[in-house]
């Protein structure tokens, strides 16, 4: 029902500006010499204050009319009866849920996985993949969902857009069912892909593959897994978190290429065996390294 008046109301203004606009830009462009007769004629004054007046709701009424054309793009009546339901546990009293959504790659070949190391927690190893980027189509929903950016890490340029967010608890069902809806949204890990995998470093090293050789991936989503609404000591609030697991289809040459990284010695990545994964560590370069839980989430 807010959607819909609210709707309706811009629809109303956005119209009020138009008409107002052209009727001030009438009377700016025509001197109404006698209104009984209509003996119009026009102004010699072509810059004047009716006329800019006109010039301005015009554009007033464009803008507003654009963007509730793209509230519209977006379902106002989010389906909350789709898949991804998450039931609230007895006892969570918080306004709000923090949400984390990350997309994961499962890389596997010869038995073993392709793990990289964490660029906040640098001391692990874990999938490839990240946090999920939410895109400028969803603002309008999103806000009216009263949904925040996440106060658990100190915001800067790479993390802005993050689907990493601070749901109203009362809100949770729509901000999922839009999310499931995959609009307005990153739909696959190939950004973190590119990023953790072939874009150089900085620091005068190789990236661990040669972009040349994978100038783009598909993916293939595999599986969700949902971490239901738990509290954190970490973050001192309930949370959920929630991971998109997909597959690279790599070509034959491309495999070719993984294969041959599982020969080198690096500190920024390793390849681990499943139960490596299960245990939580595996060796790197003679030391024993963690492996961070979200890897047991691609087995």
């Amino acid at each position: 029902m807010k959607e819909a008046i609210s709707s309706l109301l811009n629809a109303r203004l956005g119209n009020l500006l138009v008409f107002g606009g052209l009727v001030a830009l009438l009377l700016g462009l025509v001197d109404v010499e006698d209104i009984s007769s209509l003996d119009l004629e026009l102004r010699g004054d072509w810059l004047n204050p009716a006329l800019v007046m006109g010039i301005l709701l015009l554009l007033g009424g464009a803008v507003t009319h654009h963007q509730d054309e793209q509230r519209a793009s977006i379902p106002s009546t989010l389906d909350t009866s789709a898949d991804l339901q998450v039931p609230i546990p007895a006892g969570v009293s918080e306004d709000r849920i923090r949400v984390s959504i990350s997309a994961l790659c499962r890389i596997k070949e010869d038995g073993k996985y392709l793990l990289v190391r964490g660029g906040r927690n640098t001391h692990q190893l874990q999938p490839v993949g990240g946090v999920l980027k939410r895109l400028s189509l969803s603002k309008p929903l999103l806000e009216d969902l009263e949904i925040l950016d996440d106060d658990g890490f100190q915001p800067d340029r790479i993390s802005a857009g993050d689907l990493r967010v601070r749901v109203p608890t009362s809100k949770l069902g729509e901000f999922l069912a839009w999310y499931g809806s995959q609009i307005g949204r990153e739909l696959d890990p190939w950004r973190e892909f590119y990023e953790e995998l072939l874009r150089p470093p900085g620091d005068g090293t190789d990236p661990i593959l040669a972009a040349d050789d994978f100038p783009h991936v598909q993916f293939q989503w595999v599986k969700r897994h949902v971490n239901g609404i738990k509290y954190t000591e970490h973050f001192k609030c309930h949370e959920l978190l929630i991971a998109e697991i997909f597959e690279p289809d790599f070509t034959p040459e491309q495999v070719i290429q993984l294969r041959g990284s599982q020969n080198r010695e690096s500190y920024d990545f390793a390849w681990a065996t499943a139960k490596e994964i299960e245990l939580g560590q595996v060796e790197v370069r003679g030391d024993t390294t963690q492996i961070a839980p979200t890897a047991t989430w691609t087995l």
